[in-house]
């Protein structure tokens, strides 16, 4: 059974030329669906550092943005940082924070070649360290050879697809996560999302879509205001899939986010009072495994705010408190003509994590197809690289 709903504004349809084109997509199945990962081989290299309680995790793009998703929404008793950035006074930081005796640093990079990965992983070479790369011999499978690191294969499935990898699920397995059930609710979902589902019964074709339709109208931005402290650890892969995914070849979306209801109060003057061009994409959650109240103290009651007494927040949930916040922005998106989508997110489990994970997934790589587009390059990105790497190389 589904974990997440998806409601769309009906005042926004799909046209026939989209279902027309939609009807023409490749029905074969991506390598990212199809692939399964060996769980029991990565528990091997793990159990070596089974009495390790810190993680750094080193890597940049699709290498760690499945896996913030995951800590962010399932947690961990272990002490864990991300480190992406060779910002010195961060990588100063972890040393002083991540003893060397108890701290398992892990290094992802798919190639291998990643500048930022090395320079990051170097302050660390003295840690106990696992490699997370292909098998290929680039530079990262060299270096664990010499040092006589561990290396864990990544399979060639590109970083933003690869959530149901080792490149996260090595990381999630050391911090004591439920890989399997990952695993599993991912393969279902995949199958619920899959080419050979109608556009009616396909929530990721239904939104890409959506999307595209909206795109040729002239709505070319999407904000997402993630009504869940949880939920915006997944604002760095949504905003890579569709950002790397689909925006070529001078067409695309640009993705922003942010914590809500927060950002109600400064970007919600931009939503409404701004250009008609921006799509509204809103995360929501129904359930919490502790449900706390608003207790007003009984002095207070009278106290008003905007004419409404205090008393009126007793003992009103602060589920229900955040619902009333975001049913409120899209009720005025609504009267103001704005397009969106809601995910409604049944609750935080690893089940839905999974499936959400799986849904943008396919959601991305629909939209891709529906641009002509090679879902899985990014060209425009290496250029920035090179022009690095020429720096590094001057005498």
């Amino acid at each position: 059974m589904a974990k997440i709903k998806f409601e769309f504004n009906q005042d926004f349809s799909i046209s026939h030329q989209v279902e027309e084109k939609v009807n023409l997509l490749d029905k074969k199945i991506p390598v990212f669906a199809e692939h399964k990962e060996n769980l029991d081989k990565i528990q091997e290299t793990l159990d070596d550092f089974a009495d390790l309680e810190n993680l750094i995790v080193v890597g940049n793009g699709g290498s760690i943005t499945s896996f913030n998703a995951y800590l962010f929404n399932l947690g961990t008793q272990k002490k864990v940082a991300v480190l992406n950035t060779p910002d010195p006074n961060y990588i100063s930081q972890l040393k002083e924070n991540f003893a060397e005796d108890d701290t398992l640093v892990m290094a992802i990079s798919k190639s291998g070649e990643t500048l930022e990965t090395f320079s990051c992983l170097m302050p660390f070479i003295d840690y106990s360290v696992v490699g997370v790369t292909s098998q290929n011999n680039n530079a990262l499978h060299q270096l664990c050879k010499k040092k006589d690191f561990p290396v864990i294969e990544h399979a060639n499935i590109g970083g933003r697809f690869s959530a149901f990898t080792a490149s996260a699920l090595a990381p999630a397995m050391f911090c004591e996560m439920d890989a399997n059930t990952l695993q599993k609710s991912a393969q279902q979902a995949y199958s619920n999302y899959a080419p050979s589902k109608s556009i009616d019964k396909n929530d990721a074709l239904k939104l890409a879509s959506y999307f595209y339709g909206l795109e040729q109208k002239g709505f070319t931005e999407i904000f997402c205001p993630i009504y869940s402290y949880n939920l915006s650890g997944f604002l760095p892969l949504v905003r890579q899939l569709v950002h790397e995914t689909y925006g070529k070849n001078g067409i695309g979306q640009s993705l922003h986010g942010d914590i809500a209801p927060e950002s109600q109060h400064h970007t919600n003057q931009r939503i409404f009072g701004g250009r008609k061009n921006l799509i509204l994409w809103p995360f929501v959650v129904e359930k919490h495994p502790e449900e706390l109240k608003v207790e007003i103290p009984k002095e207070i009651f009278d106290i008003k705010l905007r004419d409404m007494p205090l008393s009126n927040l007793q003992n009103k949930s602060y589920t229900k408190l955040m619902q009333y916040f975001y049913l409120g922005v899209k009720n005025t998106a609504k009267e103001n003509k704005i397009p969106f989508v809601v995910s409604d997110f049944e609750d935080i489990s690893t089940e839905s994590i999974a499936e959400f994970t799986a849904f943008l997934h396919y959601f991305a790589y629909y939209s891709a197809l529906l641009r002509n587009a090679n879902p899985f390059d990014q060209p425009a990105v290496e250029r920035s690289k090179e022009l690095t790497f020429s720096f590094l190389n001057k005498k």
